[in-house]
């Protein structure tokens, strides 16, 4: 890396949750804004949640954070509509991630 041009990333970025990567990648990439910002995503990372942290089985914070309408206490129904919906959305994501990292290293060749 050229030691006299600033990384990007010159900074560890926290990236543990939506609300601590928005503010880190935006800084770097305005125009990823929209990208983070989509319902979908925001949707997925509660769903991701709920299945790493509580085994599918909603929660009030599940509850809270999304209007789907589960019951408490019941599992997480996982079908072709709900998986295909949040691979959409990080699919989309990551793409608007890849178009501006290309942008940048257009403008800035290593």
């Amino acid at each position: 890396m050229n030691k006299t041009r600033p990384s990007i990333f010159s900074k560890p970025i926290n990236s543990r949750s939506l609300e601590r990567i928005r503010p880190n990648y935006t800084r770097i990439f305005p125009q990823l804004q929209s990208a983070l910002c989509a319902p979908l995503l925001e949707l997925l990372e509660q769903r991701r949640n709920l299945i790493v942290h509580r085994a599918g089985m909603v929660d009030k914070r599940f509850i809270d954070k999304t209007s789907l309408g589960y019951e408490l206490g019941t599992l997480l129904p996982l079908d072709d509509e709900v998986i295909s919906e949040s691979l959409n959305a990080s699919i989309d994501a990551g793409c608007e991630l890849l178009k501006c990292l290309d942008e940048w290293l257009a403008h800035n060749p290593i």
